[in-house]
Order: structure tokens, then C-alpha cells, then sequence
């Protein structure tokens, strides 16, 4: 399903006949299944299949003459918030867990996280399977168990050989995820090798419950990893504006800009959802070359993303996320047989070369957009087709960081000076991006951005909306806020 469907149909057979019946495909498996309706096929069925009519779907009809049902859906959980909960269950006991040995391990934590589901992402997918455990374990005792995986090794607190796999998958996909931070094995204690292992096997923390089911890391969408980008934003960053964009504006919004082949830059990537939908974008412009050879697909998608894929990010968290998402999408829409097959060749070769051969990582800076130091400035100096973004709404305190920028940056547009202490009201964030990102444009560059409808209604804001509309050329513009 991977989160793209409410509704699913199941053919159910009864001592005498078969029936039809209508589930919802969003609720937690341990929970009961919710049968919206059955249908036999007989006549008395005849008005509820009227219920279920295309033109009650489109009219939201259906949702009316269901309407008990979907109060009972409200007291549900839906599988994809299960998993949110889950992480951010998992996170706030790492931090804990980790707090006695490191005094910051915020890096480690995110580390483990990302790496975790990375890795199970390709024991799900059978990208790698027993052939890899095989090849790389087989000294250990349990390697011939049809069930052996990271979640073995997590479980008897094998330290040395969940090192040895993240050297391996580093290896394997030349992924910069699994190179830095290096996790030291004083970190990977029994304590949280044991809540690792617990939140991947879908433990109720509460009722200190192991489930009858995993969850399953193979058909949760791409798009999922932004809504993961809140479990690692701190409380004051949410309250502050820092947000994932929603999935159908960020399409809106790249759908709207991006109408050719070019270079992209999101200044703000946050979990990477607007550089993902671009380099979705990109590939339809560019389709991979129709071959059985895997290699040159990999090595066609890893090409457009370092010659057009730019992004820039603050926080450690999310520009790990941006890339760990990106890497996912370049497997996007390979078999998965194919990939597992090209590895398991790949071993048998002793071949050493990656899956994912050029390092586009380095397109995504993890540094502060709004920089002054000259030697610290992101992309200093290139200039992008594409500028797309959703930057924070939040006003700059007195003393972080981003006031530098208030106070000491000026550029120069048509040969005009301008300061952005003349034209940012309330020190709005959001308006000091839209300053900020002429330094990358040309003349022909389309921007497609969030922003807060404040900055354009605000009194105080007045120098800026004179700067913003002089400087942009409006092809639309979209009220959400109302």
C-alpha cells in the first residue's frame, strides 16, 4: 500500500460462496481490521454497491453513507504515525541512554537512527539477503538462519560485527552516511543495542509488549522521511515555524517551477522533500537508459544528481535525511531482484566497485545559508536554473546567528546597493532568504518558494514587499493561509 490508499478490497471465502469486503488500509495491524462493508453479489447487496459508485467516491457521497465507520477510524492509529511515535520514543531514550558517555550525542543518536533504517529498507527490499550475510558473516553461528539480519546481531549485542556491517553497506553503496560520525563501541552498548532492536520489532513501550509484526521498512514511501524530519527538530524549533512541507504543496510548488532540464538549489532542503520531487522531475526529462544493466541505471541517476541536485542545511539531522532520501530515491523504480542480483555478482567478482559510484553528497552542504564569513559561504560563486524552498518562519533573536546577516550583509542587484537591515521587517527569516538567494539566481532563474502571508499584509514589512515585487516577477501566487 506504502501509505497511498484509504480503501482496499479483499475477496473472502464462506463455507457456500465468496464475498466482497471493504477494509480501510491505514490502521495498525495489531489493532482489529475495519470492515467497512461485504457484498455477496445477491440483490439485497444491490443499494450498498450503489454506496460505492465512482461518482460517490468523487463527490465525497461515499464518506457521508459511511459516516459511523469514520468515527471509528479516528480512534485508530494509523500505521504511519505508529511509526513517527515510534522514533521519537526511540530517539528520547538513545539521548538518554547515551547522555552518561558522550556529552552531546545528538550526532550518534541520528547516526544510529538513519543507518537503522537504511538498513532495514534493504533487508525489506531483499536488496540484501542471506547470499550477503553469507559472503560477509559466515563465521558467525546463526548466519544459516533463514531469519538472520541486523535484528540478530541488534538482539545478542554483536558490536563488533554491527561495526563490520556498516563498514560493509558503506562499501557496498559508497553511502556518506555510514562513514561519518564513526560510532565508537562504547556507544553501542547493550542498553541501546536493546532499544534499537525493540523499536524496529514494533515494541509497545508502554506495555512493555513485543508485536506479532515488524514494521515493514520496504513499502514505507520515500515521502515518509520528511514527516520523520520532526522527530529530530527540538520542541522550540516547531514552536519557533520549523516545519516539513506538506507533500502535495511541495509537488505544487515543483511542478509549477521546474519546467526543464537544470540546476536546483533549495537553500532550506530540511529532509530533502523538494530536492527529492526535482530530481523526480529531472529523471522525467532525462529517463535512465532502458537497459538490464543496473550499473548504468545507478550510474545515470547518481549523474543527474551531481550535475543538478544542490541543497544547503543547517541542521545536522535533516541533511542527513536530505541524503539518506536521495540515496533511496536513486533505487526507486529498479527491481529489487535486479539490485540483490548485481550485488551477489558484485561479491562473487570480489569487486569493489560501489552501487552508487560518484559521492553526490557533497552537493548538499550541511552549513547555514545565511553565512557572511566569505570563506563559510554555501555555493559561493555558482548560479542555479531552479530555486525552490520552504524557509523557516521565525523571527532572528538577538543572539543567534542568522542576526550576522541582519546586520552586516549587502549585495548588490542592477547596481543598486542594498542592506538587510533596510529591508527586513521584524527580522522575519523567511524575508531575509528571499535577500539572500539573488546572490545565486540569473537572469533567468525561476524561484518557487513558501512563504509567510504575513511578510506581504505587515505594515512593518513594507521595504520588503517594495524589494520583493520589484525584484520578482510574479507566474503565481497562492493564498493558503485563508
Amino acid at each position: 500500500n506504502e501509505n497511498k490508499y484509504d480503501l482496499y478490497f479483499l475477496a473472502e471465502k464462506l463455507e457456500t460462496n465468496f464475498i466482497t469486503s471493504l477494509y480501510y488500509a491505514k490502521t495498525n495491524p495489531r489493532e482489529s481490521e475495519l470492515k467497512i462493508a461485504s457484498f455477496s453479489g445477491n440483490e439485497k447487496d444491490n443499494k450498498e454497491l450503489e454506496k460505492i459508485r465512482k461518482w460517490n467516491f468523487d463527490s465525497g457521497a461515499f464518506w457521508l453513507a459511511y459516516s459511523n465507520f469514520l468515527d471509528t477510524v479516528k480512534k485508530h492509529t494509523r500505521i504511519d504515525k505508529e511509526l513517527i511515535e515510534q522514533l521519537k520514543k526511540l530517539k528520547v531514550k538513545l539521548q538518554k541512554e547515551l547522555t552518561l558517555k558522550i556529552e552531546d550525542p545528538d550526532e550518534i543518536v541520528q547516526a544510529l537512527i538513519d543507518r537503522t533504517l537504511f538498513i532495514k529498507f534493504l533487508e525489506d527490499k531483499h536488496i540484501i539477503n542471506s547470499f550477503f550475510y553469507n559472503f560477509h558473516f559466515s563465521k558467525h553461528t546463526r548466519v544459516k538462519d533463514i531469519d538472520f539480519g541486523y535484528k540478530t546481531l541488534l538482539n545478542e549485542h554483536d558490536i563488533k560485527n554491527i561495526n563490520k556491517l556498516f563498514d560493509n553497506i558503506n562499501k557496498l553503496f559508497n553511502n556518506v552516511l555510514f562513514k561519518k560520525p564513526t560510532i565508537e563501541n562504547k556507544y553501542l552498548s547493550e542498553g541501546v543495542l536493546d532499544l534499537i532492536y525493540k523499536a524496529i520489532s514494533r515494541y509497545d513501550w508502554n506495555d512493555n509488549q513485543l508485536s506479532l509484526f515488524d514494521f515493514r521498512f520496504d513499502v514505507i514511501p520515500i515521502e515518509f522521511i520528511s514527516h520523520i524530519y520532526e522527530v529530530f527538530l527540538e520542541s522550540n524549533q516547531l514552536d519557533e515555524g520549523i516545519y516539513y512541507t506538506p507533500d502535495k504543496l511541495a509537488h505544487l510548488i515543483i511542478d509549477d517551477t521546474i519546467i526543464n532540464t537544470g540546476t536546483v538549489l533549495d537553500p532550506t532542503c530540511g529532509s530533502g522533500m523538494f530536492l527529492v520531487l526535482a530530481f523526480r522531475k529531472l529523471l522525467e526529462y532525462n529517463p535512465a537508459p532502458k537497459t538490464k544493466d543496473i550499473y548504468k541505471i545507478i550510474e545515470h541517476k547518481n549523474k543527474l544528481l551531481k550535475e543538478f541536485i544542490f541543497g544547503i542545511e543547517k541542521e545536522n539531522a535533516a541533511w542527513r535525511l536530505t541524503v539518506f532520501s536521495l540515496y533511496l530515491e536513486i533505487l526507486k523504480g529498479i527491481p529489487a531482484d535486479e539490485i540483490k542480483q548485481y550485488i551477489k555478482q558484485n561479491l562473487k567478482n570480489n569487486s569493489e566497485i560501489p552501487i552508487f559510484p560518484p559521492d553526490f553528497s557533497d552537493n548538499i552542504i550541511n552549513r547555514n545559508a545565511l553565512e557572511v564569513k566569505a570563506e563559510k559561504i554555501p555555493h559561493k560563486g555558482k548560479f542555479f536554473d531552479y530555486i525552490i524552498g520552504n524557509p523557516p518562519f521565525l523571527e532572528i533573536k538577538p543572539n543567534s546567528e542568522e542576526i550576522s546577516f541582519i546586520n552586516d550583509y549587502s549585495t548588490k542587484i542592477d547596481g543598486k546597493s542594498i542592506k538587510a537591515k533596510d529591508i527586513i521587517g521584524h527580522n522575519q527569516i523567511s524575508q531575509a532568504f528571499m535577500l539572500k538567494i539573488k546572490d545565486w539566481d540569473k537572469p533567468k532563474t525561476r524561484f518557487g518558494f513558501v512563504q509567510n502571508s504575513s511578510n506581504f499584509y505587515n505594515e512593518k514589512s513594507a521595504d520588503f514587499q517594495k524589494f520583493f515585487f520589484k525584484q520578482y516577477q510574479i507566474e503565481n501566487f497562492y493564498e493558503l493561509s485563508r
